[in-house]
């Protein structure tokens, strides 16, 4: 049986570090090594962890303040020793048969290069409903040959460690990075439902603009995914063109409902399937809430994505 090392980095996770030692304690195969990196906690995330896991099992705790995500998982790797890799990061909610899931297929499976489980939406709030609703698809409506893994839950073999470095010049859409790379070489990422995590989404719109004002600085950093930002900015190009046209048009102001109608689809299907479960009040301040969400999404990632170049005044952008 190959022995696993678990791998993880934090930062200021006091609030989720209780559960991360839970899930872990609950595995249905425990790790032989746990290794978590620091990057300068000041909230006393480290004690915890080193209270919570000193003496369970082979734990190492490294203390590295001010290093990115990247940097901070390849210390964590590098420093780990097991025969399996398993990636996970605080915050997210781990199912008892996680590392047995992850574990099994890459023993199975000599072909598996990766092994990952999807990251779905679990709320603790009723904007974090919303929010994730709006953000994050269902198992269904995901397909795992185009799903781009998150370092979050993920495990691959100790021989393939030099294809999994992250890049460290990148502070925010690192797995991504790493995934469109894996799928450009043909490498086989195999998904297994074991190892699906829950993620809780942001609490507030300020938090969920920076964290997709980040995202799109990455993507513009690692020129990823142009062609998708570039339909962004002219689709709300276009619609605010339209709205200049709509008084006393009515077939734009037509035009601009089902277009609108049509991209938010997705979120107000997924968020049917909760409704039954809301008040009526409830019910209806999450329709509304619905556009506002991604809308303030959209405008994030156009400002982030614009922040790529330094030295223009969005580069200094601050949120």
């Amino acid at each position: 049986m190959s022995s696993i090392s678990v791998c993880a980095t934090v930062k200021n996770e006091a609030d989720s570090v209780e559960e991360l030692i839970s899930d872990l304690k609950n595995q249905t195969r425990l790790p032989d090594e746990v290794v978590v990196v620091d990057g300068g906690s000041t909230d006393g995330t480290d004690g915890r962890l080193a209270a919570g896991l000193e003496g369970w099992t082979s734990f190492k705790l490294i203390h590295f303040p001010g290093s990115n995500i990247s940097q901070g998982r390849n210390r964590a790797v590098a420093a780990s020793s097991g025969d399996i890799v398993a990636l996970l990061d605080a915050g997210l909610r781990l199912k008892p048969e996680w590392l047995e899931s992850l574990a099994r297929v890459l023993e199975s499976r000599a072909s598996a290069d990766v092994v990952f489980g999807y990251v779905l939406s679990r709320p603790a709030s009723f904007f974090g409903t919303v929010l994730g609703a709006v953000t994050i698809r269902d198992e269904s409506e995901i397909d795992p040959d185009e799903y781009p893994p998150s370092a979050g839950s993920l495990a691959f073999r100790r021989e393939f460690q030099e294809e999994c470095i992250f890049p460290e010049w990148l502070d925010f859409g690192e797995d991504m990075y790493l995934d469109l790379k894996w799928r450009a070489e043909g490498r086989r990422l195999v998904h297994t439902s074991g190892a699906d995590v829950g993620f809780r989404p942001r609490r507030n719109l300020r938090a969920f603009f920076r964290q997709y004002f980040n995202y799109a600085k990455g993507d513009g950093r690692a020129g990823m995914w142009w062609s998708r930002h570039l339909i962004r900015y002219c689709s709300y190009a276009m619609g605010v063109w339209l709205c200049v046209l709509a008084p006393g048009r009515p077939v734009v102001l037509v035009l601009l409902a089902v277009g609108g109608l049509a991209y938010l689809r997705g979120p107000y299907r997924r968020l049917a399937k909760l409704i039954p479960r809301m008040s009526p009040q409830a019910a209806l301040a999450a329709v509304a809430l619905v556009p506002a969400i991604r809308a303030v999404g959209d405008v994030a990632k156009m400002l982030g994505h614009a922040a790529r170049c330094r030295g223009v005044f969005l580069g200094q952008f601050t949120v």
